[in-house]
């Protein structure tokens, strides 16, 4: 089993797991899982994108009373979309949500992949304690891709640090 040195990040892994939400791990935390550890602030992952998975995905957001965070320069109600399990189960964006255990964010599309269908055939799976299922993170090659696309700063450094740590550079 693993345990995760920033225990929020587990426990809402272990919430996810808890709701049957099926769902890849990407961002930092799956740099951290193919062996280049950062520190990270939230946790980023794709869902399934399945009126099913996304209602329990909703459920599981409301358990830890998740919000929108607070964007500079906007108030809630000014967002582009509405915060709801509608906008959620149409896909119409992706979400960052600050929630009791941390903030999580929900990307429904990452450049250059079209959703989970596309992350899952590569994805890797580790045992998490407490959780019910098997928690799935990016494979290295479809994580370095979407770093590249994004291209900001960290993503550069994150994948340096990847094909360093899984002897793809020397």
């Amino acid at each position: 089993m693993t345990t995760f040195p920033i225990a929020a990040l587990g426990d809402l892994l272990v919430v996810l797991a808890r709701h049957e939400v099926q769902h890849v791990v990407i961002g930092g935390v799956a740099v951290g899982m193919h062996g280049a550890p950062r520190a990270t602030k939230d946790l980023d992952i794709v869902p399934l994108s399945t009126p099913e998975n996304l209602a329990r995905l909703w459920d599981a957001l409301a358990s830890i009373d998740a919000r929108p965070k607070h964007l500079e320069g906007f108030r809630p109600e000014e967002l582009p979309l509405p915060w709801s399990l509608r906008s959620l189960v149409e896909g119409q964006g992706n979400w960052i949500l600050e929630t009791t255990l941390g903030r999580i964010d929900v990307m429904q599309w990452v450049a250059p992949f079209e959703g989970y269908d596309d992350l899952i055939e590569q994805a890797e799976a580790v045992e998490i304690e407490g959780a019910q299922l098997p928690v799935r993170y990016a494979g290295l090659h479809d994580l370095i891709a979407m770093k590249q696309e994004a291209g900001r700063p960290q993503d550069l450094i994150d994948i340096t640090a990847l094909r360093l740590a899984n002897g793809l550079e020397a």
